[in-house]
Formats: C-alpha cells, structure tokens, sequence
C-alpha cells in the first residue's frame, strides 16, 4: 500500500532522474563546443608557430622579401585567432536563451566603405581585385554594428584569405523590400 509519503518519493525520484538527464545533455552540448572552439584555435595557432619560423628563417637566410608575406600571414592569424577568442568569450557571457543586441541605424553606404578602407591596403598588396557595389534605396538600416561589423570582417577575412594573388573580391548589397542582403 502506497503511501503518500511514497508517492512524493517517487515524484522527486522522477524530478531528479528528468534534471540529471538535463544536465547530461547540457554537458554534450558543452563538450561538443569546447572541442569546436578548441579545433579553430589550434588550427590559426599551428599556423602561427609555423609562419614565425619560416620568417624566422628567411630573416635569417636575408630573404627578407618572403619573411615579409609570412609576418603579414601571421599578423591576419593573429588577428583572428583574437577574433575567436573574444567570440568565445562573448558567448560565455551570454546566458541560455538570451542575446542583446544594439540596435541602431547605421549607413550601409558609409560602413561599407570603411571595411573598403580596412581591406583596400590587403587587396592592393596582393593585387587583388577589390570593388562594392550597391543597388539599395535608402543607405539606412537598422542593425547591431558590432555585429555587423564582425560578421562582414569574417567574411572578408575569409574571401582575402581563399583568393589567389591577381584574383577578384566582390561585396554586392542587395535590397527586396525592406530587407538588405551583403554578399
């Protein structure tokens, strides 16, 4: 014969069997996100290490001109190794659920030309081909910059880095309604 004091048993049995499957759960998801982060650091970081000793051996060799393209590798590296890292900690911060974002209205025209002005010196180093071009109606809309920003910078990063010497970069804005799309 059950008890009532029984039946309460049970139902924190079942309570805590439910938070420790939870918590089990939530620790997969946190390993599987450690190892993810974990990966993109080693890779930029092994990079680092083994452009700084090629340098270091073209300096040493007075080959100075391609010690000079491997310290502006290891300068792109480091910047976004940082980039990573100030990512992970952004996400540390933020609790479950939850995202603050700043917005604003920006000028899509003006921000664009400053990532043009940020990556123009990359793309005329490397002899890339660098343009923006825009078919929007109103420059202003309304977004988080930091954010943005980031996403456009990753992006760029990205594009410079896979782009060969000579090759071509092309940012597009494009506007359907009230929507902006940067591609």
């Amino acid at each position: 014969m059950k008890t009532e004091i029984d039946e309460i048993d049970i139902e924190e049995t079942e309570k805590l069997r439910d938070s420790y499957q939870r918590c089990l759960e939530e620790n997969k998801k946190k390993s599987r996100f450690v190892k993810t982060v974990s990966t993109h650091l080693q890779i930029p970081l092994n990079q680092l290490i083994q452009f700084s000793n090629i340098a270091l051996q073209r300096i040493h060799r007075k080959q100075t001109e391609l010690a000079g393209d491997y310290l502006v590798e290891i300068k792109w590296i480091s910047e976004e190794l940082a980039i990573y890292i100030n990512d992970l900690v952004e996400l540390s911060q933020l609790k479950i659920g939850e995202s603050d974002f700043a917005l604003e209205e920006i000028d899509i025209v003006y921000f664009l030309d400053t990532m043009r002005r940020q990556f123009q010196p990359i793309a005329d180093n490397r002899k890339i081909s660098f343009s923006i071009t825009s078919d929007i109606e109103c420059p202003y809309v309304l977004a988080d910059y930091t954010r943005l920003a980031k996403v456009v910078n990753i992006l760029l990063r990205n594009a410079f880095r896979s782009a060969k010497d000579k090759g071509i970069v092309e940012i597009h804005v494009n506007q359907k309604g009230k929507d902006i799309s940067i591609s």
